[in-house]
């Protein structure tokens, strides 16, 4: 990867995008979706308020 890369350059190394069927079931939400829910992820804990999808990483909830 080049991260000195800019405008078409840069774009060329994005990876393609998911197949739609794999974006909707990444993006179903939870039942709890609409409590304050909790999250901790790359040394970070972050308070999530209703309605804010909580990150993800490779697909893992």
């Amino acid at each position: 990867m080049d991260r000195t890369a800019t405008g078409p350059a840069l774009l060329e190394q994005l990876p393609p995008p998911l197949p739609a069927q794999q974006i909707i079931a990444l993006n179903q939400p939870r039942a709890d979706l609409h409590t304050t829910r909790s999250h901790a992820g790359n040394g970070w804990t972050l308070e999530l308020p209703p309605g804010v999808f909580r990150p993800t990483r490779g697909g893992q909830a």
